[in-house]
């Protein structure tokens, strides 16, 4: 396969990626709003759209490795080096742009994604100690798991009985 088709194929599978790297983006901050505002029809819904994003993403990405593979090259930065010394140099720009799109898109949701886990979280302890006033249990302080999870011993009280 000529380098040039190579780059055509491969620009194309780089603006699929960054276009689902910006639906991502999107999912994430409306679940930002959705979490913000206790919408938790939406968070669940927006869940379902980030997790089918997700899988479109990996597939172009497997998309890209099996492109890359074919054409022997690795998937790091010297693979495009080598690419790039057999394509026009206006190719090249355009493909090293997108690829920094990319780039700076991932890091985007990864901190968008971050800071939801951190609401959700503080969400849940709020959650939680509610439940714990409700039970009528006195307020200590938790206790954490080696992996960093907070252990609590709600599973061991009810609210009521039948």
């Amino acid at each position: 396969m000529p380098a040039h088709e190579l780059a055509i194929q491969l620009r194309a599978l780089l603006s699929e990626l960054s276009q689902q790297l910006a639906r991502l983006q999107v999912f994430l901050q409306q679940e930002n709003q959705a979490l913000a505002s206790g919408e938790l029809d939406r968070v669940s819904e927006l869940a379902h759209q980030k997790e089918l994003t997700t899988n479109a993403i990996e597939l172009c990405e497997q998309q890209r490795r099996k492109l890359l593979d074919h054409y022997q090259l690795g998937y790091d930065v010297n693979s495009m080096a080598q690419l790039s010394r057999h394509l026009p140099r206006e190719l090249v720009r355009e493909l090293a742009g997108v690829w920094q799109r990319i780039a700076t898109q991932g890091q985007q949701c990864k901190e968008q994604n971050e800071i939801n886990g951190i609401v959700l979280a503080h969400q849940q302890r709020r959650a939680l100690t509610t439940l714990r006033i409700l039970r009528g249990q006195t307020t200590h302080a938790e206790l954490y798991s080696a992996r960093g999870n907070s252990l609590t011993d709600f599973d061991q009280h009810s609210l009521a009985r039948i």
